[in-house]
């Protein structure tokens, strides 16, 4: 049994996605999809900074030295 995001759509269902940016570009490139977007902002720098450090591997790199 399928359970993609089009066939929960065909269901007149709402779907919530937690997702990266890389997941969110990739469903504004589908035409198919008629998706909103919210984007939760940290409180701060330091909570941020935490968010991606909690992350194995992707910020490395990125910021916080």
């Amino acid at each position: 049994m399928a359970n993609t995001i089009s066939d929960q759509m065909e269901k007149c269902r709402v779907i919530v996605l937690d997702i990266e940016m890389n997941g969110v570009k990739q469903m504004k490139a589908s035409s198919s999809i008629d998706a909103r977007y919210l984007f939760i902002k940290p409180p701060n720098f330091e909570a941020l900074e935490a968010r991606l450090r909690g992350r194995v591997g992707s910020w490395k790199g990125l910021c916080c030295g």
